[in-house]
């Protein structure tokens, strides 16, 4: 176990190409099938786990971090993250490819240079009771064949959209998400064939529209509260499939559902 650290790293390292300090390295790999905790440490670096790990960290502190990621999970088994505070990355607060499997829980990334989470490349994740604010483009990404199970997440005042799928093969359920006060016109979007179940979630707060869907996608949009979203609530653009009911559409200016 690894617990109670403050851990530096330098600009640009990474622990694979061993150019981070020494202290960084027992934690910002963890390889093959180590099933290592890393417990409230504060970390000026980041933290990646590669392949069968089945890691938990929790109660960490990773800010102000280097690279793609303040962590990165790469075809992980199992792991646990658990009430960690992931702020100021430049890229990714939490990125997840390669077929990651992972549990994301009552977390609280801010103010991320990418997204706040990313789910890409074949990788499944729970993502639950986390809060996502301040980044400068989307809170949740689901892509590439990514898939992810969103529930109870608090989603905010991002620069992009709140929660994104698209992609072929991407998938998503967005169940029970608060999701509003976007400096961008669309609260959830989902796009280029992707599909979704998105239900019983609270959006409000965009200007152009609560929902977009279009370019092939099929989501069920059903039990949704959307409030005060500019022009439209739910906006269906060319190619849009799926199922849309029983939602709750108020003080849109030009129409509830275009």
């Amino acid at each position: 176990d690894v617990l109670d650290c403050q851990i530096a790293c330098c600009a640009k390292s990474t622990a694979s190409r061993g150019r981070c300090c020494p202290a960084l390295r027992s934690v910002g790999q963890i390889r093959g099938t180590c099933e290592q905790r890393i417990l409230r440490c504060i970390v000026n670096g980041n933290i990646e786990l590669r392949e069968s790990s089945a890691a938990m960290l929790e109660g960490n502190r990773v800010r102000a971090s280097y690279g793609r990621a303040g962590i990165e999970l790469i075809g992980t088994a199992d792991c646990e993250i658990n009430g960690n505070t992931i702020e100021d990355h430049p890229g990714t607060g939490v990125f997840a490819h390669r077929n990651a499997r992972a549990k994301l829980r009552n977390n609280h990334i801010l103010r991320s240079g990418a997204a706040g989470i990313e789910v890409a490349t074949g990788a499944n994740i729970i993502i639950e009771g986390n809060t996502v604010h301040d980044g400068s483009r989307v809170g949740i990404l689901v892509q590439e064949g990514g898939t992810a199970e969103c529930v109870q997440n608090n989603v905010r005042r991002n620069g992009s959209s709140a929660i994104e799928v698209c992609g072929a093969a991407s998938h998503a359920v967005i169940r029970s998400n608060a999701i509003c006060d976007g400096a961008s016109g669309v609260g959830l979007l989902c796009w280029h064939n992707a599909s979704a179940s998105v239900v019983d979630n609270d959006i409000s707060g965009y200007a152009l529209a609560g929902i977009e869907i279009g370019d092939g996608s099929a989501p069920v949009v059903k039990g949704n509260r959307i409030r005060h979203c500019g022009q439209v609530g739910i906006l269906l653009v060319p190619g849009a499939n799926g199922e849309v009911c029983a939602n709750v559409i108020e003080d849109s200016q030009i129409a509830g559902i275009e």
